[in-house]
């Protein structure tokens, strides 16, 4: 059962959320559920694949039975360092603890991940964890499942399966289920835990996903998301539902309602959680977010509410910081202390970029208000950036596309000599945020409407076999 599973029932048995369940939603919920594009800070619990893939804990007992993952052929490699804060010298150390190599096909696809932790008796990098993955025609995800590298606790290590995630899609490409399993020593292959059901208005915007758990005989509901949307495609309400064994039908537990400013800018979220014994929705946390006038976000502020005063009150705020092309340089993290009525910084992200405006590196920082310093913190360092770089990507010799008009506000349009077949569009983190088919068409409309003011990178295929890359600006 997840963490938000369990915290729905138990507001079944408190009317009040109390510090230590505010400080739970604070760490563990994961805003907005699983698929709001628009929430500016979600929070999640972290799953073991993600905590053993951050922290790259290296097996205690390692000896001299350290063995390397086999290389892994690929055209694109990254390798990235994180290095640990030292609180005496308050600097970072030059000597890192952790590295994570990770490895692309010619799409960019990322196909291998492998993450080690230096191990200081043998002074050498010891394999912790590995993720492949594995990807349909589209590009889109089928499959990753997850190895750790693991003491037989006798004589030798050997890389054990952990977990299998597969992804499938309906005729239009989205996502349609989505199933996490766990492997079984008992049957030497996977089980089931939970899996998920997607459905979408015609729209294409995802409006229902249906958690279900595994009892080792059946499916048995477990959660519902519900997703309501505005004319402009905005997520406005997340209702979150759990299954009620005693009425055998689904129970309220959450909802999440944004809103938004004339830009579409998302300027709120409130948290609420269903009181039963007096059928109505109670208010819990409540984030506001204001932007500059680049449009960027500069400040936000975290309030619970105080059913006794019947206010909100703060408790967590941030201010980011750009630099003169606009890269997010920094985010810098208070709380608030109701006794003395202050705000103590509390903890600091940092971002580097290079000459292209590519992040080269990030670091967390925590304050220590008593002895007045940084206490702890981490920085990873990527030695090279190749993901979505796209000029690795073979261009045709005639390059008869056009992609106009660019800049774009509601449409851009796309005109080739022969038939386009896909399009694929990323924003600057290289999420996919379009991904369209075509068959027998070679000019195509796109809206680009509802995506926020930027720069996006199109991926276009046609029937000849021909890939395009185009950058395009979304006003």
């Amino acid at each position: 059962m997840s963490v938000l599973t369990i915290m729905a029932v138990g507001q079944k048995n408190n009317k009040v959320l109390n510090s230590k369940s505010i400080a739970d939603l604070k760490k563990h919920i994961y805003l907005s559920a699983s698929k709001d594009p628009l929430a500016i800070t979600k929070f999640k619990t972290i799953s073991s694949k993600e905590l053993n893939a951050k922290q790259l804990v290296a097996p205690k007992n390692t000896g001299r039975f350290t063995v390397k993952a086999a290389p892994v052929a690929s055209p694109l490699v990254d390798t990235a360092f994180t290095y640990p804060w030292d609180a005496a010298s308050q600097q970072w150390d030059t000597m890192p603890v952790a590295r994570v190599i990770s490895h692309y096909d010619a799409w960019h696809n990322l196909i291998h991940y492998l993450a080690s932790a230096w191990n200081y008796d043998i002074k050498d990098w010891q394999d912790s964890v590995q993720f492949f993955y594995k990807y349909n025609k589209a590009n889109q995800v089928l499959n990753v499942f997850q190895q750790s590298w693991q003491f037989d606790g006798i004589s030798s290590y050997s890389w054990v399966n952990i977990d299998n995630c597969i992804t499938g899609y309906n005729d239009l490409g989205q996502e349609s289920k989505f199933n996490y399993q766990y492997w079984s020593y008992d049957t030497n292959d996977w089980g089931d835990i939970w899996q998920h059901d997607f459905t979408y208005d015609s729209n294409g915007n995802n409006t229902l996903i249906v958690e279900s758990y595994w009892d080792g005989m059946e499916w048995i509901p477990g959660m519902n998301f519900i997703y309501k949307y505005d004319s402009l495609n905005h997520v406005t309400l997340n209702p979150i539902q759990v299954w009620d064994y005693n009425i055998n039908d689904w129970s309220d537990a959450f909802q999440y309602l944004y809103d938004y400013d004339k830009l579409g800018n998302n300027i709120s979220m409130l948290l609420q959680t269903w009181n039963p014994d007096e059928g109505a929705w109670d208010n819990c946390v409540l984030q506001t977010i204001n932007y500059n006038s680049s449009n960027k976000i500069d400040n936000y502020l975290f309030q619970f509410w105080d059913p006794s005063l019947l206010d909100w009150n703060d408790f967590e705020r941030a201010y980011y910081k750009y630099d003169s092309t606009g890269n997010n340089t920094s985010i810098i993290g208070e709380d608030y202390d109701p006794y003395s009525d202050t705000w103590t910084t509390s903890w600091e992200n940092t971002y580097d970029y290079n000459s292209k405006n590519k992040q080269v590196s990030s670091a967390s920082l925590y304050w220590d208000s008593g002895f007045g310093n940084w206490f702890s913190g981490s920085k990873t360092k990527n030695l090279r950036i190749n993901k979505f770089k796209f000029t690795d990507v073979k261009q045709p010799v005639a390059n008869s596309l056009e992609v106009y008009p660019n800049p774009a506000s509601e449409f851009v349009n796309l005109r080739n000599s022969s038939d386009i077949t896909s399009v694929q569009m990323f924003d600057i983190s290289g999420r996919v945020v379009m991904l369209r088919s075509f068959n027998g068409l070679n000019s195509v409309q796109l809206g680009v409407s509802n995506l926020k003011s930027g720069a996006y990178i199109l991926y276009i295929k046609d029937a000849q076999g021909n890939s395009f890359t185009k950058r395009i600006i979304k006003r």
